[in-house]
């Protein structure tokens, strides 16, 4: 999961509230890249991409309803 101390992060492709692909980091450049937001240059929202964190197993299909 990390290299040398430094998280691995997925790149982010497009903007989630409208679907644009003109996406760049928002804020100081150390900041932004610590914090991962971004702004869209189509509608202008900044949002952050954070990892939270995993769930046990079987959460997803009891949250739904369903069987582990």
């Amino acid at each position: 999961m990390t290299d040398g101390g430094t998280p691995r992060h997925v790149p982010v492709f497009y903007c989630p509230y409208c679907g644009e692909e003109d996406i760049r980091p928002y804020g100081e450049p150390a900041a932004a890249k610590q914090a991962g937001q971004w702004l869209c240059s189509a509608c202008r929202r900044v949002w952050a991409v954070r990892f939270v964190g995993l769930a046990p197993w079987g959460a997803a299909a009891a949250s739904w309803g369903g069987s582990p």
